[in-house]
């Protein structure tokens, strides 16, 4: 049974009263894993975002920066005056085919104007960005050969085209892909072998085979399970995608 517990908060810029709903609790019949830490859920979980944004102006506020104010502070006027906040399929641009490279180049631009203001946090922004782009290439216009052997042709068709305009902006996408990567492999630094496997997996999506071979080889514990022999053998064969691991 997947519970919400109601935040309320006062936007940190123009101090407009919101709520936002914090994920309490969840439950899922099954998930897929991938190779880059991204986790499918199924049934899909939303969990508290890095980034919310004001309904009244708009603007980002990162979520763990948020001084929440106590529910009974507030009286029953003020709780119904409150607005619920934003996340980020609230902003235009999430309704277009394309909506993955367009959340990360977002987020991309956040970074670069300043948003963040440490490590830790450029750190999650470009995990996001990572798994964004990621998922970009894995799902892409998968599914519109079964619409159209089953005669879904308008739905086919309308997936194709979506999955033609994209090949379009794949150069773009590459680019940013590299650039996000490029700048997390500098920052991540791993504190056990888990996050030293998920760096290892960075180097490999980079195609830098042999860094990431040789952080494969100081990894010790986890050197039995599926996700190690799968991204090691990947690096064997020099292959640089996303591997998914169930």
């Amino acid at each position: 049974m997947t519970t919400f517990s109601t935040k309320y908060f006062e936007c940190n810029h123009c101090k407009q009263r919101m709520f936002h709903y914090e994920l309490s609790s969840y439950h899922v019949h099954n998930s897929e894993a991938y190779s880059d830490g991204y986790i499918d859920y199924n049934p899909p979980v939303s969990f508290n975002p890095h980034v919310i944004f004001c309904r009244h102006c708009k603007k980002p506020i990162w979520y763990e920066d948020i001084d929440f104010i106590d529910f009974e502070s507030y009286d029953e006027i003020e709780r119904n005056d409150a607005v619920k906040s934003c996340d980020i399929f609230d902003l235009p641009m999430t309704r277009e085919s394309n909506y993955n490279y367009n959340i990360a180049a977002y987020y991309s631009g956040l970074i670069d104007e300043g948003f963040v203001d440490t490590d830790g946090k450029e750190i999650k922004l470009r995990f996001e960005i990572w798994h964004l782009l990621n998922n970009l290439n894995s799902f892409g216009a998968a599914g519109w050969f079964t619409h159209f052997i089953h005669a879904r042709f308008r739905i086919a068709f309308k997936m194709l085209k979506g999955w033609k305009q994209r090949r379009n902006e794949v150069h773009d996408s590459d680019k940013l892909f590299r650039k996000n990567l490029k700048r997390l492999c500098e920052i991540y630094q791993p504190a056990n072998e888990e996050e030293k496997l998920l760096q290892a997996e960075m180097f490999r999506e980079m195609r830098n085979f042999n860094t990431a071979n040789k952080l494969m080889v100081e990894i010790n514990d986890l050197n039995s399970t599926n996700a190690y022999r799968k991204i090691n053998r990947a690096i064997k064969l020099r292959k640089s995608r996303v591997i998914k691991l169930n």
